[in-house]
């Protein structure tokens, strides 16, 4: 059986759930919880979604780079339209 390696194409294959929310400062700011210390912040939820696909990126070229274990995302069919969970 073929397996897949677990390369930063395969990592930025998956499909992790963001988590936005207003920042006390102003602005947003969006997290990855399934990678822990993944976050970004932007000026708009648009770009504080561009700023975590960034972030993403670089924690999973870093985790990689140091042989750390990537945790992959947990399946729930509750969020698998957006895969964004937005808090208020």
């Amino acid at each position: 059986m073929f397996m897949k390696e677990k390369n930063l194409n395969y990592y930025l294959s998956l499909t992790y759930k963001i988590v936005l929310h207003p920042a006390e400062e102003g602005g947003y700011v969006a997290e990855i919880s399934e990678l822990p210390g993944c976050l970004s912040q932007g000026e708009t939820k648009e770009e504080a979604l561009e700023m975590i696909e960034d972030a993403k990126i670089a924690w999973i070229e870093t985790a990689l780079e140091l042989g750390r274990e990537i945790p992959e995302p947990a399946p729930d069919d509750k969020f698998s339209v957006n895969n964004l969970i937005l808090t208020l």
